[in-house]
């Protein structure tokens, strides 16, 4: 898509689509939009750094590149789950080596 296609849309250095002039990106509104059934007035509440059109093109993107846009929100999800494990297994690993310094 053109610039003038989408004013207030800009891509970051990983392709990710964000709000021009701003630090969100539409994928972290798109998820308050999606898991706290949010409206446009409902986040505008949450984020009074963005305007009204601001939110409503993000919102407009995501459905006009729904299926690209859910690939993305999946696989970050699949990454988050992948570091909580690794996390969880450095802990684990950490505390183990605690206890048998202890014995």
């Amino acid at each position: 898509m053109s610039a003038t296609a989408w004013p207030f849309i800009e891509f970051d250095d990983r392709a990710r689509p964000r709000l021009a002039g701003s630090r969100w990106h539409v994928l972290q509104l798109l998820r308050e939009h999606v898991e706290f059934r949010w409206d446009a007035e409902q986040i505008a509440r949450q984020h009074p750094d963005l305007t009204l059109p601001q939110i409503h093109a993000a919102l407009v993107y995501y459905y006009d590149h729904r299926e690209e846009r859910d690939r993305l929100l999946a696989d970050e999800e699949r990454e988050f789950a992948e570091l909580r494990v690794a996390t969880a297994s450095r802990e684990l690993q950490a505390r183990m080596s605690r206890f048998k310094s202890l014995c």
